[in-house]
């Protein structure tokens, strides 16, 4: 019984050295080297960002506390980039009718042999 109560004295006693040193070589592993996110994802984390602190200003305005119907309520941004392709397809489309309607009857030979 003796012995146990020795040895418990003992390990008590080590503990608080043996937390430190389990410490110090955690804090030394946690060390790393700087991490170099993609160009894509720093770009939405600005805009998340951004929307965040859009959404902290219109809450310090009073904005939370009014009814819905004076809001203000604003229309979904639509991307310049993505722009251009659609009047590209549009034109497309157009001319490609044009195209048809000036010949058709040649085209719907064509398709009927």
């Amino acid at each position: 019984m003796e012995t146990n109560d020795w040895l418990d004295e003992v390990l008590y006693q080590t503990i608080p050295s043996l937390d430190l040193a389990m410490l110090c070589k955690l804090e030394t592993q946690a060390v790393q080297e700087e991490y170099d996110f993609s160009a894509g994802f720093e770009k939405r984390m600005r805009r998340l960002i951004r929307e965040e602190r859009r959404k902290w200003r219109t809450e310090d305005r009073g904005m939370k506390d009014r009814e819905p119907e004076t809001t203000h309520i604003r229309w979904p941004s639509f991307p310049k980039r993505k722009l251009i392709p659609v009047l590209l397809l549009i034109l497309l489309a157009l001319t490609a009718t044009a195209v048809l309607a000036a010949n058709f009857k040649k085209t719907v030979q064509r398709f009927h042999w």
